[in-house]
């Protein structure tokens, strides 16, 4: 049987690593310039979504309302625009270092929405290289982690993940939803510093959940949590 790693850090991409507002407002002018038929149209989804507490999907919603060689335009000029710097949260890069900073340690991104568009924004980000990625079709990021439990209770990671057995799972999350589900052996950290969601409340959780307000708390609370 495969020898198991002690741990695995799964780290959300959403306002947890990726400041999802930035690529929100770069997008906006861009649309406003290239495309003003439909800029009033998308910051009315913006803002219904935000107040439901569901995900806006801006290139979905872009796909949907351009040609593919607006939506071509757009991804180029999107590029153009901007730099990695702006879409990393603080604490991302030191969060992504301390991840992978024990040998006995693995970890990943574990994002909800298509995998395409999340691969989008870790290259925009620059994470490609750093972290491999899981896109997942929920936010319950719980149930996810829990089909990976084994009647041993051991995690085997998908091959997106790396593969192989974990004796433990780490997650960091924006949403207080993603922890709900968490199954035994797992530990949460909610880090609710860009979270459009944590201010309508955090229910009560079977499994250990910290709440901080930043990746550099998180690093904290998991420094001293992966010592013991």
């Amino acid at each position: 049987m495969s020898k198991s790693r002690r741990v695995f850090q799964a780290i959300d991409l959403d306002r947890t690593l990726f400041n999802t507002r930035k690529l929100e407002e770069v997008s906006y002018a861009l649309i406003a310039t290239l495309h003003p038929r439909i800029a009033k149209h998308a910051l009315q989804e913006s803002a219904r979504n935000i107040k439901a507490g569901t995900s806006f999907f801006i290139f979905r919603f872009l796909r949907e309302h351009l040609t593919k060689q607006e939506y071509s335009n757009y991804i180029t000029a999107l590029k153009e625009a901007t730099q990695p710097e702006d879409f990393r949260l603080e604490g991302a890069v030191e969060r992504i270092v301390f991840a992978k900073s024990k040998p006995e340690w693995s970890a990943g991104i574990v994002t909800y929405g298509l995998p395409e568009d999340q691969l989008l924004k870790m290259e925009l980000a620059g994470f490609v290289d750093e972290l491999p990625m899981l896109g997942t079709n929920t936010p319950d990021k719980g149930r996810v982690i829990g089909a990976w439990q084994q009647p041993d209770g051991r995690f085997l990671l998908p091959e997106e993940l790396g593969g192989g057995y974990v004796e433990w799972v780490t997650l960091d999350d924006d949403k207080p939803e993603a922890f709900v589900h968490l199954p035994a052996r797992c530990y949460g950290v909610l880090v609710k510093g860009k979270s459009v969601t944590a201010s309508k409340g955090i229910p009560a959780y079977t499994q250990p959940v910290a709440v901080v307000e930043t990746l550099h708390d998180s690093i904290t609370y998991l420094r001293k949590l992966l010592a013991s």
